[in-house]
């Protein structure tokens, strides 16, 4: 169980196939669109997790390995560092302002971190096997929780199909 602030105590994060995540999607991402709107490339070899509260979604998140845009600079110490792309992260009108979406958020890094410490099985011992880069396509209005979370906000404002203004966010894992 999660426990966030404002009474959304209760609220598990668990993780699921892809079809538990798209009806958030659909209501919250989607509105007005086809519902086949709602999977994304990479969705069958991606990390999805589903808050609930009593089997009722509230929000969902999703990661897959995916490079990291072209324009974004990195520090030279993650060049070639794992890139991770975080997308689909949606809580529902009502259950928002209750911590979910920084709980998601963190719960999605525990869960890329894991991926990637049961992927690891020789090292080079210069230390930096454990690094990653995690970036997403963020919606203008949901920069202040990546800010929460300590995600930067790279490149200019850019307008994503069928989802409105997004700016670049990324942080580094370890």
């Amino acid at each position: 169980m999660t426990s966030t602030k404002d009474g959304a105590h209760d609220v598990e994060i668990i993780r699921v196939d892809v079809e538990a995540v798209r009806p958030i999607r659909q209501v919250v991402l989607r509105p007005g669109f086809p519902f086949e709107t709602t999977r994304f490339d990479g969705d069958d070899d991606a990390i999805h997790l589903l808050a609930r509260r009593d089997d009722f979604g509230l929000g969902c998140a999703s990661a897959l390995r995916a490079p990291a845009p072209a324009g974004l600079l990195l520090p030279d110490e993650l060049a070639g560092a794992p890139s991770w792309q975080m997308r689909g992260v949606a809580v529902v009108e009502a259950a928002r302002g209750l911590g979910l979406g920084r709980a998601l958020v963190e719960r999605l890094e525990h869960e890329i971190l894991a991926r990637m410490d049961d992927e690891v099985d020789v090292t080079d011992g210069d230390g930096d096997d454990d690094q990653c880069v995690v970036w997403a396509n963020a919606r203008v209005g949901a920069l202040p929780l990546y800010g929460r979370c300590g995600y930067a906000v790279v490149g200019a404002e850019f307008l994503q199909v069928n989802a409105g203004p997004h700016r670049v966010v990324w942080r580094r894992l370890r």
